[in-house]
């Protein structure tokens, strides 16, 4: 299968840091609108090695419980396939669990608009949350093209 350039597709429109209560939690989070453009319709189970790849990058995903409600949820999750936003959602939290930020709260929902999707997750300090946003995309790109 040849699949369109996640460079290109995957498109990030918006960070916003939230400081206090918000619409999202009582607490701080950064909201990201992101385009998945053709990959609003690739799941990860469609990309032979993906799980595969993003937990060689990421080993701490296997602890996440997602809506599964258990470890290895949100790798169940992958493997059943799952879309962009959330992936970013889960790859965000871990690059902040990696350098001993304590979070574990995302969303990953519909947008304003069709196409356009928000994925809000927890952060202990504003910049950090803001820079895990552009590294989980840049990240999720990869993974998809196969180069992570």
């Amino acid at each position: 299968m040849v699949l369109p350039n996640p460079e290109r597709e995957i498109r990030l429109l918006a960070v916003r840091s939230l400081r206090g209560a918000n619409f999202w939690s009582p607490g701080p989070v950064t909201r990201v609108d992101v385009a998945p453009g053709a990959y609003d319709e690739i799941s990860s189970a469609e990309i032979p090695g993906f799980t595969e790849s993003l937990l060689g990058a990421l080993p701490g995903l296997v602890e996440h419980r997602c809506s599964v409600g258990k470890r290895g949820g949100f790798v169940t999750r992958l493997e059943r396939g799952t879309y962009a936003p959330h992936i970013i959602e889960h790859v965000a939290l871990e690059l902040q669990a990696a350098i001993g930020h304590d979070v574990s709260f995302g969303r990953a929902r519909g947008g304003d608009a069709p196409g356009i999707y928000t994925v809000v997750f927890e952060h202990r300090h504003g910049r950090v949350g803001a820079r895990a946003a552009e590294l989980a995309v840049r990240m999720v790109r990869a993974a998809f093209a196969g180069t992570l």
